[in-house]
């Protein structure tokens, strides 16, 4: 134990806390993802099911009648239960997902901000959930070391997740596709490449091999190259970032046909944003210069979240500051700050997870109906890259 009187710290005492710590963190990640407890995917209500694919209930039960599509589970005379798996066959049966031509690829869609604590990691899972909902098939990239978007996906960082289940290996060299490093969840129609503390070392190994002039060797292009051949194999890939312009980031906006930057209503917030857009235009420039091209980015969204309400004076001050600076890249929507989404977080969730909430009905709603406004509109956008394309 440490005593709190004591002159200083060392070293020693550094890594006895950072042990204690990780060993509180393991225990709490231990007890949450239990197999009894959490990470199993929601079921859906004949109610629930209806919403998703935009019919009424009548509507779907005259569907079910016909015996084409799951017809789930008969709890009771009055009650029906589908699982996830059954939930996306109806979803894209009733069109709720585009159906990718055979030289569509996949839309690689990074999510970014160089400061933590702003929804970036959640947002990633969110979308991941919403898009794959309504049928398509997703990739989720985690490139952050601290692994919080695997640990969503139902994995444990420092446990579950090796070094041959991350970048790494791609990014020493070792590997030219990313396929190896792909692991099933438990949410249908989701996978994941996760993310643990080892990954770290990429941000090595990348200028490493730029320093020794390997042939053909681009330091931001190795994570694009890597997704070549699996852009025919998935809808959309995810790629969430650690809060940091780094080599990994780097390649993560790179390989992006799309960027989200989440940001809340805060002037901190806010001015880290103008930090982060002037030091990646300006490496963006200087790599566009060296490659003799330029990047284009098909799409980039501004998603204000963790927002309080119009009732905030200092947080409607910083709204105004937001939609000046961005424009038409300001997504139309808000993600509000919930108790849904507090608790979501602590149990290492989101909204999507949620089978049946036990609070107020109307706070659930108005987190899941904001979170399924986003998703529509990214997905829109995600659409007019293959008309484009």
């Amino acid at each position: 134990m440490i005593d709190p009187l004591r002159a200083g710290y060392t070293i020693a005492d550094i890594e006895d806390q950072a042990n204690r710590v990780a060993d509180v963190v393991e225990r709490v990640r231990n007890s949450i993802f239990s197999p009894d407890y959490l990470k199993k995917a929601p079921t859906f209500s004949v109610t629930q099911l209806a919403a998703l694919c935009r019919i009424d209930r009548s509507a779907l039960m005259r569907r079910l009648a016909k015996g084409d599509l799951p017809a789930g589970k008969e709890i009771n005379k009055a009650k029906r239960d589908f699982t996830l798996t059954e939930a996306r066959r109806w979803t894209r049966a009733y069109g709720r997902s585009y159906t990718r031509k055979a030289d569509d690829r996949a839309v690689v869609v990074t999510t970014g901000n160089s400061k933590g604590g702003v929804s970036k990691t959640t947002t990633t899972m969110c979308m991941a959930q919403g898009l794959s909902l309504l049928g398509y098939q997703v990739l989720c990239i985690d490139l952050d070391p601290q692994g919080s978007l695997t640990s969503l996906c139902g994995y444990l960082p420092d446990t579950q997740v090796q070094e041959e289940n991350t970048v790494l290996p791609l990014c020493a060299g070792d590997e030219t596709s990313l396929r190896y490093a792909i692991k099933s969840t438990y949410w249908d129609g989701l996978d994941v490449v996760g993310c643990s503390p080892v990954a770290f070392a990429a941000e090595f190994h990348i200028p490493s091999r730029q320093s020794k002039r390997e042939p053909g060797f681009r330091f931001y292009d190795v994570l694009n190259k890597g997704l070549e051949d699996l852009r025919s194999e998935y809808d959309v890939i995810l790629i969430d970032t650690s809060p940091t312009l780094s080599y990994l980031s780097l390649n993560a906006f790179f390989a992006a046909d799309g960027l989200i930057m989440p940001i809340p209503p805060r002037g901190m917030d806010f001015a880290s944003s103008s930090q982060f857009w002037t030091l990646f235009s300006g490496l963006a420039t200087s790599i566009a210069e060296q490659a003799g091209g330029e990047k284009v980015w098909k799409f980039i969204n501004v998603l204000l979240c963790m927002t309080e309400g119009q009732g905030n004076v200092n947080e409607s001050v910083v709204r105004e500051w937001v939609k000046v600076a961005y424009g038409d890249k300001l997504m139309t929507g808000e993600i509000p700050k919930t108790v849904v989404s507090s608790s979501s977080g602590t149990k290492f969730s989101t909204v999507y997870d949620i089978t049946k909430y036990t609070g107020s009905a109307k706070t659930y709603q108005t987190a899941r109906v904001a979170y399924d406004a986003a998703i529509d509109q990214v997905e829109a956008q995600i659409r007019r890259v293959w008309a484009i394309d």
